[in-house]
Order: structure tokens, then sequence, then C-alpha cells
């Protein structure tokens, strides 16, 4: 199975409504290649469960309205290139129990998740510098990892809420590799600091 260009691009036209989308589910399945461009549209929901995708490529996931979220379980990505989730807005982005080569910088670019970020239980050999540039999230559990080299400056994060940073093995640290995780301004303001924990 492979995903061409625009393949999953959902256009809901003239029935366009507040709730307008499609869910996309890659169940148990082997995916040869995700193209650039290849999911697109009005997307309410994506999951991929249970299986392995070889190459994902740029902009793969973009140009995305009314997203809520974006669920990766227990699944094997060989080869991702940067900038394969670029730019739209979520609610929950939620990577668990996978494996990964490496976590390019830019993976996910310029998200706006009003809800949470969860990277828990994964494998990964080595996560580039701003392989997360995330805006505006709620909550922030990066737990129970298994991560070889961790670059510096790998999260770039401003956060409407705490960040927890738990029970994770990482063999090499690079300098600053956590300097990129910061609060809105605003919300310390309002609230006083939060806890990196």
């Amino acid at each position: 199975l492979s995903l061409a260009e625009r393949s999953l691009d959902w256009d809901s036209g003239l029935n366009w409504k507040p709730d307008s989308g499609i869910k996309i589910s890659i169940y148990n399945s082997t995916v040869e290649k995700i193209e650039s461009y290849a999911i697109r549209g009005f997307i309410h929901e994506i999951v991929i469960d249970s299986s392995v995708v070889n190459v994902l490529k740029s902009y793969a996931v973009s140009n995305i309205n009314n997203m809520n979220d974006i669920m990766i379980i227990n699944s094997t990505i060989n080869q991702i290139e940067t900038q394969a989730f670029k730019k739209f807005n979520l609610d929950k982005l939620h990577v668990k129990m996978c494996k990964f080569k490496e976590l390019p910088s830019r993976m996910f670019s310029d998200l706006k998740l009003s809800k949470e970020f969860v990277f828990d239980s994964n494998e990964v050999e080595r996560i580039r510098s701003s392989f997360c540039i995330i805006n505006d999230t709620e909550i922030v559990r990066f737990e129970n990892c298994k991560i070889g080299i961790m670059d510096g400056d790998s999260l770039k994060m401003v956060t409407a809420g705490p960040v927890f940073i738990h029970n994770n093995i990482i063999d090499e640290i690079k300098t600053k590799a956590f300097l990129g995780i910061s609060v809105k301004e605003e919300i310390t303001t309002r609230r006083g600091k939060f806890n990196l924990i």
C-alpha cells in the first residue's frame, strides 16, 4: 500500500459545516510510502495503529481543516522527512508505543494544539533539533521513552500549562536539549510559574 499525492484530500465543498470532515484509520497495515500532500483537507482524525510505514514524505499531512486528533500507536515509521506534519490546528497529538530510527528536525512543524501532546513509551535512536514545534497546548507529557541521542533544542514548545518529562531512558543528552520549552507569558502572569516535572 502507498498513498499518492492528494489520495486522501477531502473537500467538503458546498456541504461544508463546522463538523465537516472524515476520520482516516490505518490499522494493521504495511504502507510503503505516504507521499507529500497525501492527506489534506477536512480531516477530523488520523489514527495509525499497529502498522509499519516505510517512508513518510515532507508535507504528507498538511493544509488540514477541522482536525481534532492524531494518534500514532504501536507502529514503526522507518524514514521520516522534515515537515511531515505541517502547520495546522488540532486538539490532541498522541505518539505511543512506537519505534523510530530518527525523528528529523521539524517533523511536527508549526502545530497549534489546544489540549495535549503525549509522547509515551516510544523507542527512538535519535531525536534531532526542533523535531517538534508546537504552540499553545495545555499539557505536555514526554514519558517512559527509550532514546539513544537527544540533540540540543529537540523540543520547541510554547505551552499554556504543565510539562511532564518523566521516567525516560536517554543514553546521550546534548547541550540545551530541553531549552526550547517555555510557557506563554500571559499564562504565567495570570497563574504564576509552572513546574517542569
